[in-house]
């Protein structure tokens, strides 16, 4: 906007002798100084020319004939200063000669202070009052004057100083500024980043020093208005351009052409496009009843002004202004059946869209009434309410409501409708009662009032304390008694001490005992509250007694440990206590707020085992309780430094995969350390402890009498504290010891024909698979003498082997084994080569019989193996081992319960399992006696007459 600047009255300067306006301004008004002329009329300090340069004429009579009523210099624009190279009016209030005519003659003077005066113009006047102007430019001069010379109108010929009688000169000096060359400012309106849309007012807040001059106003660079004049607007219709940014730019220019351009960023958003709307509740489909919200969700590009709802497209429901658009609607007001809901939205613009119909089922209402009690009732207490409710859809819960307070009495539900009305909770006499249902559509609905009759038993009962007497002294145990009594039967009495219920009595008489300790001694309060059936009650008048227990607490301190000790391992806590009157009842000893035991019996001590809290420090509580329950307690501070570090430990003999020989001797090592030391090494084979060793190195022996096969070996180490660690364990071999060499036979013999008559014989059992070395040389305990000769006949009589010349010489020596299913007697004949005589001394070993089996079998009914069992033939030599199970026998196995039988050639059972290995499975070693050999047949089957299934396998040697 533009500024309004300040406009001076020129004063009288006695230096320059004329009117002068020294403050810049606007305007430089003479005001009435210059009025009259010379001596004819009011003029002061004529003849007011700059230096008294030029003198008025005195004829004439005031405002009759000639005279310069006044001067002024303004700005054109009549706000901005008086400045160099700005247009300025100079305007002169005359009085003209009425007959001859007058002539006015305006000068200007660029320096007040000196003039040289230039003629600006001569302008006719035509006689009486009038005001005559003329404009020119400023030039350049800080202090300028202007000067008006009324004359005849013959004599105007430009001269700044005419005398004449009638003649007037007057003079105005005025401030002059610098040329102004300061930009106008100016502010937005809308501010930038402002969104519009529709017909927009801009507006320019333009701003200069001196005067505004216009304001042009531009979109995206197209001028789309100007104004000159405060405030500086334009309008603009924002859809000439799309949504979105745009160049608003302002050219502001001040009076004298300085100019500033400014611009900001708008926000077009006009509305193009019509909302959306759709109905979010009801569902499509549903069945609704009683107060339902109808919601719809509604947008809009730019903004929704409402949503309509309507039923079947023709009754509006309501108007909804605000999101989430919605708005209640008694479903009741519209007729039970099929339905149309849809929802308009409209936006600012008048745009108006219709959502999709969601198909409704206005349900019908349900039934109910009350039918128990009946009508007329009359009641007390607690009342079962019952009702009947039916709907086309389930009832699930009816409403029982009181018309006095508009009380819901109680909730009942599917499918008994019944619940229990607490009758006491109104007054007695007529009160209305009603059941509503509210369905699962919505529908609520309300059965006819009922009206019953209460009549509770409102009297109280009345109660009198009787013991204690008022001012008793009581000591221990304090004997309660009061006499009651009410219309319908006391139910209970209730004793109060200070205020606070201590014990109860439900039948008369009303006495009971209790304990006084829980008191403080001192002055207390006793009353009685009695009840009846109705929970009407009464209390008893109010007595005070004296307590006078043993209050005193015992005496206790800690003998064992002392304060500060350090502990490790199961410690004895021991305490002393003492008491002056009721004696000690026990002590409780406890680390921090946990009991860790209790001691009722002098000396006073519990064990505590501190390894399982970790190390560190703890606050030990020995706590005395005497006969009046009165507790003392004292505290110290123990540190736990128990060791958490467990040892190692391994085996170091035998070494994994060792092969032991069973019935031998062995030392059993293992190696242990402790950062405090080990205790002691236990170990175990296959699980089962087998020994313990204290000192090192540790170490156990060892006689192997467990069978054949794979076996673990470990150890345990202890440390003092208990710590433990197990070993791996060392996984070794078991194996029977091959078998010694069998006793030699000696014989001397001639003419055998190269061992095939008269030679020298013996029996010997083998087993498949068995390798059997003989001679009489190369064999322990074999000698000879001449040429010897073996021979080996299988159990058929057929020659297996044979041997001549062995050894390097004339010895005899063959090896030979046994193939599959040739096991039994062999013959070993010993004779001397062709017809020659030897002797000798033949010597020979057995090596151990591989395993047999398996043989697998499923059985059952077997009557603990002694019918329909599985069978096995086994040709057995006396001497042999056979070790035989479905369990610890490698390659056996079981499922059930099994049960093995072994009967010699002769058919008689000679050993039998049932359970072994630690459960279910079988397992025996049975060794053949002499004069045994023979077919032996195994029985496998099951225990009593279970089913049973296995794998037997066996070894022989």
């Amino acid at each position: 906007m533009a500024q309004t600047l300040a406009s001076s009255n020129a004063q009288y300067d006695a230096q320059l002798a004329a009117p002068a306006c020294t403050a810049h301004g606007a305007l430089c008004d003479s005001n009435s100084t210059l009025t009259g002329r010379g001596t004819v009329g009011p003029e002061s300090n004529a003849p007011n020319t700059l230096g008294g340069s030029c003198a008025d004429g005195n004829d004439g009579t005031f405002q009759a004939d000639a005279s310069v009523e006044a001067l002024r210099v303004s700005t054109v624009d009549g706000v901005s200063w008086l400045a160099q190279g700005r247009t300025v009016k100079v305007e002169a209030d005359v009085w003209g000669a009425p007959s001859s005519g007058s002539a006015l003659m305006l000068f200007r003077a660029t320096d007040a202070t000196a003039p040289q005066w230039v003629h600006l113009v001569t302008l006719p006047a035509t006689g009486g009052a009038e005001t005559l102007s003329t404009t020119f430019k400023l030039p350049a001069g800080s202090f300028q004057a202007v000067r008006a010379v009324l004359v005849d109108a013959a004599q105007a010929q430009g001269a700044p100083c005419t005398p004449g009688a009638v003649h007037d000169h007057d003079d105005l000096a005025f401030a002059v500024s610098a040329p102004d060359v300061t930009q106008p400012s100016v502010t937005h309106l809308p501010a930038a980043g402002s969104t519009v849309s529709g017909q927009v007012t801009l507006v320019a807040q333009a701003v200069d020093d001196q005067a505004m001059g216009r304001v042009d106003f531009f979109i995206d660079n197209v001028l789309v208005g100007s104004d000159s004049s405060a405030p500086f607007e334009a309008s603009w219709d924002s859809f000439s351009v799309p949504n979105g940014m745009v160049y608003w730019m302002v050219r502001v220019y001040d009076a004298v052409g300085n100019a500033r351009a400014s611009s900001v960023n708008l926000y077009i958003r006009n509305d193009y496009a019509a909302p959306t709307v759709s109905l979010i509740a009801p569902v499509d489909g549903a069945t609704v009843g009683g107060s339902r919200s109808v919601v719809a969700n509604a947008t809009d590009d730019i903004r929704v002004t409402r949503v309509e709802f309507y039923l079947d497209d023709t009754v509006l429901l309501g108007t909804s202004v605000q999101a989430q658009f919605g708005i209640p609607w008694n479903v009741q007001t519209a007729p039970p059946g099929p339905h149309t809901l849809t929802a308009r939205a409209y936006d600012a613009s008048g745009k108006v869209t219709t959502s999709a119909p969601v198909h409704i089922t206005v349900d019908p209402p349900p039934t109910v009434a009350v039918v128990s009690p009946a009508a007329g009732a009359v009641l007390s207490g607690s009342v079962s309410l019952t009702a009947t409710a039916t709907d086309n859809t389930p009832v699930s819960r009816v409403d029982f409501r009181a018309e006095l307070n508009n009380t819901i009495l109680c909730n009942a539900y599917s499918p008994s409708y019944s619940c229990s009305w607490y009758t006491r909770n109104l007054p007695n006499g007529p009160t209305r009662v009603r059941a509503e249902v509210l369905d699962t559509a919505g529908n609520l609905v309300y059965s006819e009032w009922l009206t019953f009759t209460l009549d509770n038993d409102l009297t109280a009962p009345t109660v009198t304390l009787t013991s204690p007497v008022a001012g008793a002294t009581v000591r221990g145990s304090l004997v309660f008694s009061a006499d009651a009594s009410d219309n319908r039967g006391v139910t209970s009495v209730e004793f109060k001490v200070d205020g606070n219920t201590v014990a109860i009595d439900n039948t008369a008489p009303y006495t009971l005992t209790w304990s006084s300790t829980q008191l403080a001694n001192g002055t207390h309060t006793v009353s009685a509250r009695a009840w009846d059936a109705a929970y009407n009650l009464a209390n008893s008048a109010t007595v005070n007694i004296t307590v006078d227990n043993d209050a005193v607490a015992p005496g206790v301190s800690f003998t064992s440990p002392v304060e500060g000790a350090v502990l490790q391992g199961t410690v004895t806590l021991a305490a002393s206590a003492s008491d002056d009157h009721s004696g000690i009842t026990r002590v409780e000893f406890y680390r921090g707020a946990t009991l860790l035991g209790t001691d009722t019996s002098e000396p006073f001590t519990h064990d505590w085992a501190t390894r399982a809290l970790v190390n560190g420090a703890y606050t030990l509580t020995a706590k005395a309780y005497d006969g009046a329950g009165n507790v003392g307690s004292t505290s110290l501070n123990v540190t736990l430094n128990n060791d958490f570090i467990a040892p190692t430990v391994s085996i170091t003999y035998p070494a994994p995969n060792d092969i032991l020989l069973r019935e031998t001797s062995y030392i059993v090592t293992a190696s242990a350390s402790d950062n405090v030391g080990v205790a002691r090494v236990e170990f175990f084979l296959d699980g089962m402890p087998a020994g313990t060793s204290t000192t090192a190195p540790f170490s156990v022996p060892w006689y192997i009498y467990t069978t054949a096969g794979l076996h673990s070996v470990s150890a345990k180490a202890y440390d003092a504290a208990g710590n433990v660690t197990s070993s791996a364990s060392v996984m070794v071999t078991v194996q029977y010891p091959p078998f010694p060499n069998y006793s030699p036979f000696s014989y001397s013999a001639s003419n055998t024909s190269d061992a095939t008559t008269g030679t020298a014989n013996q029996t010997i059992a083998m087993t498949a698979g068995q390798t059997f070395t003989v001679g009489t040389c190369g064999v322990a305990g074999s000698t000879f003498t001449g040429d010897t000769y073996l021979r080996l006949y299988n159990p058929n009589g057929t020659q297996v082997a044979f041997s001549d010349n062995a050894c390097g010489g004339a010895g005899s020596s063959f090896v030979y084994t046994v193939p599959a299913g040739a096991g039994g007697n062999y013959q070993l004949r010993a004779g001397c080569s062709a017809s020659t005589r030897c002797t000798g001394t033949v010597a020979w070993t057995l090596s151990a019989a591989p395993g047999s089996g398996p043989l697998q079998y499923s059985a059952s009914n077997t009557s603990s193996a002694t019918v329909s069992t599985v069978n096995q033939t086994l040709s057995l030599t006396a001497g042999q081992v056979l070790t035989l199970g479905t369990c610890g026998v490698t390659g056996s196995s079981f499922s059930g319960d099994t049960y093995l039988r072994l009967y010699g050639p002769s058919g008689t059972q000679v050993t039998f399992n049932d359970d072994a290995c630690g459960g279910v499975g079988s397992n025996f070693v049975y060794t053949v006696p002499a004069g045994g050999s023979g077919s032996y047949q195994l029985r496998a089957g099951c225990y009593s007459s279970s089913s049973c299934s296995g794998t037997v396998a066996w070894t022989i040697r």
